[in-house]
């Protein structure tokens, strides 16, 4: 992903997957049109995150070994059930790294790879 506002934003291998996952689910379910809908309610999220990780909305994830932050991809009124988790690879490199994409009914502790749970 580009860093067009400043901080580059990258997905782990795992985090691609739950976008693609995502995606299909909502096309399977409630067809093309809503799942491009909710492809870019989650892209204006990783927009988002090209702020850094002081930008409005960005909340800590508690009971974690790493520091580890959330952003729920719910913006302006448009609904969504997905957080972006994530963390800084570097600060003065300005790089944040996507763990994972989960839905915000799931035990996000539990979804972590074993190096980042507690």
């Amino acid at each position: 992903m580009s860093s067009e506002r400043g901080w580059s934003v990258r997905l782990t291998d795992a985090a691609a997957f739950d976008l693609e996952d995502i995606g299909s689910w909502t096309a399977e379910r409630f067809g093309l049109e809503q799942e491009t809908r909710y492809a870019q309610l989650i892209a204006d999220a990783f927009k988002l995150l090209r702020d850094g990780p002081n930008a409005v909305g960005i909340r800590p994830i508690n009971n974690t070994s790493e520091a580890l932050l959330r952003l729920h991809v719910a913006r302006s009124g448009r609904p969504g059930r997905h957080f972006l988790i994530f963390r800084v690879i570097s600060a003065e490199r300005r790089e944040i790294e996507v763990i994972r994409i989960l839905h915000d009914s799931m035990d996000i502790v539990k979804h972590l790879p074993e190096e980042e749970a507690p």
